[in-house]
């Protein structure tokens, strides 16, 4: 039977095939339509299955060879990097002793700069590449702690971190958690004409003071580049990596001009080693009790209390206490002991008319006058001051030492408004002092205000550091925070880069504490190297007073030797508390002058 056939379709859109077949003697082309689509569809699977293994074989040709081409770059590259050698063998060398702190400046064209200028290497605050300020060096950012290895050294940063050269970035950044993951850095001799010096050099030829920095045994050298601040969008001079493929580069006969490098100066910041010189502006009792003498105050007694007992006396014994009590033979053996810095606390009624009258002498030009001797004798004697506003209008804590024993009522925005002015006075007249290294905001401010009024007192800080900037750009600016569970309070204010040479005061004492032995003061003294460590990526911290007394339990020098082990590790700093006490006073561990003259604590 002869099958009918329709119009010649496709069925669901799958195609015709079209074949010959013989039927009765002849031959009739038919065409079929293909009954299963899923026979269709399991034949285009697999044609696409092909060519998709094709494809991807294709492209993990292309990874593949792509993969080898980088390989071959990276590894011609790091061939060229290995051209290492021993850089005493040839290079001069700076020898940087271990733990030291130091900065780096350069003298050069800023970015839009017509003539040269120093410029500091700092850390980004945000970035943490090495990036170069004009103007002042950065306590926090700029400040880097050496660490020897052989004739090399790792930098370790004020914000926690080393410096670490990456290679693909061509930059130098503190990225390094740990020192053994730093790059290792080699400081090399420039002479007066800029030539790197080599071994062979007469050490008369290098006295120019001048180096550049390069990578360890590699023959990479660090060079200004220039670099975009995402802060500012400005362009900013940026510490870079250049390598040299000329075996000789950087050999006595080529001058680091030529190869565009930029020498630097190394500036060796010292720990400060200092003490106070409480008593003299404002007497305390318990240091001075002969000022007090026959007052009937007491314990309770204070400048002001002295005053309203008798105006009179207390001017008499105030003229007395200025010219007596320090003089130039103290700045004299403070030097000779090996100090280099004194904590000066003053009152704001020693630099401004006092509209309370609540002191002697009433008249400011007296105090300032041996205020104003202060600084000469520090200039004389190579001392730095540290200028603290000890007390404060309507006292910031109500202690003796404020001036005042009474209820604290600084916190009123007439009073910090006269402590202001009293900031712009002693700014606008010793900020290019040559002796002084900074001014101290507010001593000891009540719980009351770094607790509870914290935002007040920030609000205080941030006003009188803008003043003090409009006089110096460099001193340093210290706040105070006493109480430790407050220190956290701290951590993410007055910071890098809208506030610089900013640092925070601990007041670290282990006294009384009668309940601890000899044994058990050392231990404090060595915990507070971690407690120090721990904030210290924040603020660089100071310790604007301690004591080498520990009070029922004498703890000595063993006491002694730790403080001072965990304050030069992990601080700037110390200043202890305090130069002098009145003899027969019952504090002789707290005299340091004291202890000096009978040989027996020394924290030196």
């Amino acid at each position: 039977m002869k099958p009918s056939y329709g119009p010649i379709t496709s069925h669901d859109d799958v195609p015709l095939r079209t074949v010959k077949a013989t039927s009765s003697g002849s031959q009739t082309e038919k065409s079929y339509l293909l009954t299963h689509r899923s026979e269709y569809r399991t034949e285009v699977s697999r044609a696409f299955d092909t060519i998709k293994y094709r494809i991807v074989l294709l492209i993990m040709l292309v990874l593949l060879s792509f993969l080898c081409v980088v390989v071959f770059f990276i590894q011609a590259y790091y061939n060229i990097q290995s051209n290492t050698y021993e850089d005493s063998k040839y290079y001069r060398l700076v020898n940087l002793s271990n733990n030291t702190r130091v900065q780096f400046s350069s003298n050069m064209y800023g970015p839009s700069s017509s003539k040269k200028k120093d410029y500091f290497i700092r850390v980004h605050s945000t970035e943490k590449k090495l990036i170069f300020t004009e103007t002042s060096s950065w306590m926090k950012g700029s400040t880097f702690t050496v660490y020897t290895n052989g004739d090399c050294f790792a930098l370790k940063s004020y914000y926690g971190n080393y410096l670490k050269y990456d290679s693909f970035g061509n930059s130098i950044a503190t990225t390094a958690t740990k020192m053994e993951d730093a790059t290792l850095f080699a400081a090399v001799s420039v002479d007066s004409s800029n030539k790197v010096i080599d071994i062979t050099s007469e050490t008369s030829q290098y006295s120019s003071g001048k180096i550049i920095l390069k990578q360890c045994q590699m023959n990479n050298w660090l060079h200004v580049d220039s670099y975009v601040d995402p802060l500012t969008n400005t362009s900013v001079p940026m510490l870079s990596v250049r390598h040299a493929n000329d075996n000789n580069y950087g050999d006595n006969s080529t001058t680091v001009d030529e190869y565009n490098l930029n020498t630097l100066a190394i500036k060796q910041i010292d720990i400060i080693k200092g003490v106070n010189l409480g008593g003299w502006f404002i007497p305390e009792v318990w240091m001075c009790p002969s000022f007090f003498k026959d007052s009937g105050l007491g314990w309770g007694g204070s400048l002001c209390g002295m005053t309203n007992y008798s105006s009179t006396t207390t001017y008499k014994r105030m003229l007395s206490q200025f010219k007596y009590w320090i003089t130039e033979s103290d700045f004299a053996q403070i030097s000779a002991l090996g100090y280099n810095s004194v904590r000066l606390p003053i009152g704001y009624w020693n630099v401004m008319k006092d509209p309370y009258k609540l002191f002697e002498p009433k008249d400011e030009k007296i105090s300032l006058y041996y205020i104003d001797l202060a600084f000469t004798w520090a200039a004389k004697y190579n001392i730095t001051i540290l200028l603290d506003v000890h007390g404060a209008p309507g006292s910031q804590n109500g202690y003796d030492h404020s001036g005042c024993i009474e209820r604290p009522s600084w916190l009123s925005s007439y009073n910090i408004d006269l402590t202001l002015e009293a900031i712009d006075i002693i700014a606008d007249r010793y900020a290019e002092h040559p002796a002084l290294i900074g001014f101290e905001l507010l001593n000891e401010p009540s719980e009351a205000y770094s607790s509870k009024n914290s935002t007040v007192l920030l609000e205080y800080y941030s006003n009188a550091y803008k003043i003090i900037r409009k006089y110096s750009k460099s001193a340093l600016i210290v706040f105070n925070e006493l109480y430790s569970y407050d220190f956290q309070n701290w951590n993410n204010r007055l910071l890098e880069p809208y506030y610089y040479n900013v640092i925070i005061d601990w007041h670290l004492y282990d006294w009384p504490m009668t309940q601890l032995d000899a044994t058990q003061h050392v231990a404090n003294a060595n915990a507070w190297a971690g407690v120090i460590e721990s904030y210290n990526s924040y603020h660089p911290i100071l310790i604007g007073e301690w004591s080498m007394s520990t009070g029922t339990h004498q703890a000595g020098q063993p006491f002694v030797d730790a403080c001072v082990q965990s304050f030069n590790d992990h601080s700037i700093g110390w200043y202890l508390w305090n130069w002098k006490v009145e003899r027969n006073a019952g504090f002789d561990e707290w005299d340091v002058q004291y202890q000096s003259q009978i040989k027996g604590l020394n924290p030196l």
